[in-house]
């Protein structure tokens, strides 16, 4: 299931767009248009697939378990982390006008999201290697979905708009036509 022989038939694929644009209007949240924000979604959405198709080739090639790829992702990460901190810190360390800092979410929260985001990342890792990395994606824009439901309804925020419902139902729509179009 990797390669050219885990794309699924052109009905499947075409079926992906409805999930895209789904995702996009139940994300959407006011009208403006920011480019950075435009440029930071195409790099988190190519940075996301190239992950979803790229550790799929490598857990496979090199026989290394979801668990331990996943430990490994952590490392990384955390030292990514720590070097971005460091540098925040020094510079704001170096300012010559003192700023405000960031409010630090509550300790629950915060162990909450990095107990989700592990077990979450777990199970991908663990799942990556069983299915065609087109329909781990598409998984992965459903998640989406999850967790911009999930975090309206945690977090608060404007009401849903129409725009978001129907996106919300697209994306759905999409997926459901996916699974029966790849099956």
């Amino acid at each position: 299931m990797d390669g050219k022989d885990a794309l699924p038939r052109l009905p499947a694929i075409l079926a992906l767009v409805p999930i895209a644009i789904g995702i996009a209007a139940a994300s959407w949240d006011h009208p403006t248009f920011e480019p950075l924000g435009l440029i930071a979604a195409f790099i988190s959405c190519t940075a996301q697939s190239l992950l979803n198709i790229l550790s799929k080739k490598v857990m496979t090639k090199s026989n290394i378990p979801g668990a331990v790829a996943q430990r490994a992702m952590i490392s990384v990460g955390l030292v990514i982390v720590g070097l971005v901190s460091a540098f925040q810190f020094a510079a704001a360390a170096n300012a010559k006008d003192p700023v405000k800092g960031q409010e630090h979410p509550p300790s629950l929260l915060a162990g909450a999201a990095a107990t989700a985001y592990h077990v979450e990342y777990l199970l991908s890792f663990t799942f990556v290697k069983l299915v065609a990395p087109i329909t781990y994606s598409t998984c992965d824009a459903i998640r989406r979905l999850g967790i911009i439901v999930a975090g309206h309804y945690m977090f608060g925020g404007h009401p849903f708009s129409t725009m978001n419902i129907l996106g919300m139902f697209m994306a759905l729509s999409g997926a459901a036509t996916y699974a029966i179009l790849n099956h």
